[in-house]
């Protein structure tokens, strides 16, 4: 019987070669040959299996009632899930822990072991109260034991491929469980097994995975493959806290590279060991197994142990440091550097002082607002890493049952007792095995040799037999029962062609780390970045039609983008959910009807027992993935399993957004749109440091002048924005029309600058402005035109300026205002004309003035008028002139004045009239008539002369002379004189 065994559902391979390699680095992996044995030459063809193609489901559900049927076309086998088996490959005695040697004829001393075996279970059984056995029977009890221990591997085929028929010796070859030889083929195959996550290593995905942990993003991953993974996950080893990330990407990586890079590059690491796939963040303890460390080369009965020991080491950076600059102030750098006490110490006294000066760094840009870069994980996990390194030691074992992740005590010699108490403890953290078997295949060994042993063989087991009938072992007896079983596995093992000393051999190379590490796996790069991808920006929502022509950013201007090249995975992985939830749900119906297919034939219980277990695997699996501490609880699975998008990877966080100009002291700022076409880069072609260098024009999206009538412009437009909420409540997508625009036309003889304000236009210059128009200008203003200048505003027109205002105009100057008219000026109002001056008011006229008035002229002086009049004033009043004067009226002329009147001069006072001249007053009329009321007094100096014709008064003031008629009357002091008459009395 073969060591080694490959089960697929029910069919079951004999390997004669294999090659496993596993690590806490990598997953497991087996290479391995063999062989199954059938009745038919022929084991598949084309022809069946493409008619079989559309049943492969059930082509291995049941157990096949005959031979034939079976299919073992690579096609039908490859994804398969199977188990690789390994049992003892060096049976042990129980007293002297020899092989059961066949070569060296060694029967009598086997049988006797197994007497002696046999006798102390017996009385080990009799004596139920006895608290200590001696050694001998103890290490029997294990040597016993070990001979039914099997080590298994489960997990899925990965390569098959079919080597052919080995027809010489198929008519020396025994069939399994038949004793007479019959006509057997066995066909051979080179199988690759390996663990079912080999699963997730054969897709590419691109996802994004924002405001979560890295613990949270492997579930988020794992959860695709709940009824693909053969075993349960058990996250019972995460230990530590991880904080939720900005953002996590996955670009053009497998599943499972994906979780491997988040996992190392975060300190854990996972292995599908046993029966589950186990994570841990932490070093853990477990119950050490000791093993003997037996330096000898010549083993020849097969101890187990380990025979030797080996350490590589090679130059290498033993001080790390990380470096990176403050997003929010890049003025500042940030810089970290660990060096551990430790390993300092440990470099002095093991003389490679000189290599820690190579220092290994690392800058690590800083392109988020809101995030920090973490300086110190990477530190840590490559001072971790190096100690793994430099620590770990390979080993030579012939122990076939040991796990990787286990703990062993290393029993050294007592010539390297000294060190015994350094390097006792390891746990293993890779294993390389090498299995042969090739004893199985008849033309590896000589028939006539096979003839001896097999007889020998045959005797041995007809004799333990019959001392085990003569003894009548209590086969009732739970404590006695194992050995029995091992007894027949070792009487089974005995008449199996491996115990015949063909090519048969057993080795494995073990990476040690001594138990005071913890271990820590090496960091992974990350998947280079595009140099760049397309995006659109997007809004609160999903909904980008709905939200087009808006603006949602936060207070550093970052915005949303959907990043189309992980948009589709969306799509993959939501499809996928729906498909496992249709699976989940015929799985329950599987499980409700388990008792009905307990009835079916006996030869399908091997695999109903194998479907059920899978079921109930996958259904461990999904609740192990979500039951750990701040991670997604069960609940929340639910309802993503409910809902259709439960998976959304191609919406960013906020990113920052590049200008061709940003300063402080200088930029170009602009806010990309909800809807807008956007080039996504990369930081540094890091996939976690996306942000947005560009945009894009495309056909939804058009540039804003229309083309291509319009494709000689250049532009820099936007257009007003909508409004989200006035949008929401009419339930309709407008799109607004305005739009800001500064428009550089270039056609020949029609170059032109459009400059555009959908609303307000505003100009701030701190200094100068000068503006030069070659040509004409023109502006329209259709309000108000305000215009404030604080100092002087000087206006020069070479020719003619025409203001033409069709209402008001009003002019308020605070100080002085000066209009110099080099010719002539004319103001033309077409209505009232109104001039005010709060106080005084000069005008200068260099030659004549003329005013013409149509109407009346009214002037109100408050206090006094002056005029001077160089020359001679001139008024011709068609109508009549009133002078009304509340106090006097004064003319005064340097030489005459004169009233001249067509028709009278009327003088009126109610007081008192006169008139004053220092010599001649003159009054010469056609007639005068003077009417006083009371008195009537002329008074002159000299004389007053009354005369009509030649009739005269005369007064002086000596004498008065009256002339009339020739007679003249002379009155003075002396008396009364006529002269020329007579005086008469009547």
């Amino acid at each position: 019987m073969s060591y080694l065994q490959l089960s697929i559902d029910s069919l079951s391979f004999t390997i004669t070669k294999a090659h496993i390699k596993e690590s806490l680095e990598s997953l497991w992996r087996i290479e391995c040959e063999g062989y199954i044995e059938s009745l038919e030459e022929h084991p598949f063809t084309l022809d069946f299996f493409n008619s079989s193609r559309k049943d492969q489901e059930n082509t291995f559900n049941s157990f096949p009632h005959k031979e034939s049927t079976l299919n073992f076309h690579p096609n039908a086998l490859i994804n398969k899930q199977a188990t690789f088996k390994i049992s003892n490959p060096y049976p042990q005695s129980h007293s002297t822990s020899h092989t059961l040697d066949f070569i060296n004829n060694a029967l009598p001393s086997t049988l006797e072991s197994l007497k002696d075996t046999i006798k102390s279970a017996k009385n080990k059984n009799k004596d139920t109260h006895h608290n200590q056995t001696s050694k001998d029977s103890k290490n029997s009890q294990e040597s016993l034991d070990s001979l039914g221990r099997i080590k298994e591997y489960q997990g899925i085929l990965c390569f098959v491929e079919y080597l052919g028929l080995n027809t010489q010796s198929s008519a020396n070859v025994f069939h399994r469980g038949n004793l007479t030889p019959s006509l057997n083929h066995k066909h051979f195959f080179k199988l690759t097994l390996c663990s079912s996550l080999y699963r997730m290593s054969l897709n590419k995905a691109n996802r994004i995975y924002t405001n979560k942990s890295v613990i949270e993003a492997i579930h988020s991953t794992l959860n695709f493959y709940t009824h693909d993974l053969i075993k349960p996950l058990d996250f019972s080893g995460i230990a530590l806290h991880y904080p939720k990330l900005e953002l996590i990407s996955q670009y053009e990586e497998s599943d499972l590279d994906f979780i491997t890079r988040l996992a190392h590059n975060n300190g854990i690491y996972f292995c599908d060991v046993r029966g589950s796939i186990c994570f841990y963040d932490s070093a853990q303890r477990h119950s050490s197994r000791e093993i003997t460390f037996n330096p000898n080369v010549n083993n020849t009965l097969n101890e187990p142990c380990i025979s030797s020991v080996s350490k590589l080491q090679s130059l290498r950076a033993h001080t790390f440091s990380q470096s990176s600059q403050n997003a929010l102030n890049p003025f500042s750098l940030e810089s970290l550097s660990l060096k551990s006490d430790s390993l300092l110490q440990e470099g002095e006294q093991n003389n490679f002082t000189h290599s820690l000066h190579i220092n290994e760094h690392h800058y690590s840009n800083e392109s988020s607002f809101t995030q920090s870069s973490d300086l110190k994980t990477p530190i840590t996990l490559k001072e971790k890493r190096l100690r793994v390194i430099e620590q770990s030691l390979n080993a030579q074992s012939n122990i076939y049952d040991l796990t990787l992740n286990e703990s062993i005590t290393l029993n050294f010699s007592s010539s390297l007792k000294e060190n015994k108490e350094s390097l006792r403890d390891f746990i293993i953290i890779g294993m390389e095995q090498e299995l042969i078997n090739e004893s199985l295949l008849e033309n590896n060994f000589n028939s006539n040799d096979n003839v001896i042993k097999k007889e020998n063989a045959k005797h041995l087991k007809e004799s333990v037999t019959s001392l085990m009938n003569t003894e009548q072992i209590n086969k009732g007896n739970e404590s006695f029962n194992p050995l029995t079983q091992n007894t027949s596995n070792a009487l089974e093992s005995l008449s199996s062609p491996s115990s015949l000393g063909k090519s048969h051999s057993y080795s494995n190379t073990l990476t040690l780390l001594p138990i005071t590490f913890s271990y820590t796996p090496s960091l992974k790069s990350k998947p280079k970045a595009p140099s760049s991808t397309l995006g659109v920006v997007i809004g609160e929502s999903e909904d980008i039609d709905g939200e087009r022509n808006t603006i949602h950013t936060d207070n550093f201007g970052r915005v949303k983008v959907r990043i189309n090249c992980f948009a589709s995975q969306e799509v993959i992985d939501n499809a996928r959910v729906k498909e496992q939830n249709n699976v989940q749900g015929k799985n329950i119906e599987n499980n409700h009807s388990q008792g009905t297919l307990q009835n079916i034939n006996g030869n399908t219980n091997t695999h109903t027992q194998t479907t059920n277990d899978t079921l109930s695997n996958t259904t461990q699996t999904e609740e192990n993935i979500h039951s750990q501490e701040n991670h997604t609880t069960n609940n929340d699975v639910e309802n993503n399993h409910s809902q259709m998008k439960a998976y959304s990877y191609h919406y960013s966080p906020y990113l920052r957004v590049s200008s061709p100009i940003a300063s402080i002291s200088s930029g170009l700022y602009h806010t990309p749109r909800v809807g807008d076409e956007v080039i996504v880069s990369f930081f540094d072609e890091d996939i976690d440091k996306p942000y947005i260098s560009a945009s894009l024009y495309n056909q939804s999206n058009p540039a804003l002048p229309p083309l291509p009538l319009n494709a000689h412009q250049t532009s820099l437009s936007a257009r007003t924005l909508n409004n989200t909420k006035e949008t929401e409540d009419t339930n309709s997508s407008i799109v607004e029309s305005g739009l800001n625009e500064i428009t550089l036309s270039n056609i020949k003889e029609k170059e032109q600058i459009y400059l555009q304000a959908q609303r307000d236009y505003e100009e701030l210059i701190k200094h100068n402005f000068t503006q030069k128009i070659q040509n004409n200008k023109d502006s329209i203003v259709e309000g108000a035109y305000n215009e404030r200048i604080k100092k002087i505003h000087t206006q020069t027109i070479d020719l003619a300026k025409i203001v033409s205002i069709g209402g008001e105009y009003n002019t308020n100057v605070a100080l002085s205002k000066d209009t110099i008219v080099g010719l002539s000026h004319t103001l033309n109002v077409g209505a009232s004309n109104k001039l005010r001056v709060a106080k005084d008011s000069s005008e200068y006229v260099g030659e004549d003035k003329s005013v013409e008035i149509q109407a009346n002229l009214n002037t109100s002086i408050k206090q006094d008028e002056n005029r001077n009049v160089g020359g001679n004033k001139r008024e011709v009043v068609e109508g009549d002139v009133e002078l009304d004067s509340i106090k006097g009226l004064n003319y005064r002329s340097q030489e005459h004045i004169n009233l001249q009147a067509i028709n009278y001069i009327d003088v009126f006072a109610k007081e008192s009239f006169s008139t004053q001249t220092d010599k001649q007053h003159t009054e010469t009329a056609d007639s005068k008539y003077s009417e006083i009321q009371t008195n009537y007094s002329v008074n002159a100096g000299n004389t007053i002369i009354h005369q009509v014709g030649d009739t005269s008064i005369t007064a002086k003031g000596d004498c008065v002379i009256i002339k009339a008629g020739g007679v003249e009357v002379v009155i003075d002091s002396k008396g009364l004189i006529v002269k020329g008459g007579e005086v008469k009395a009547e």
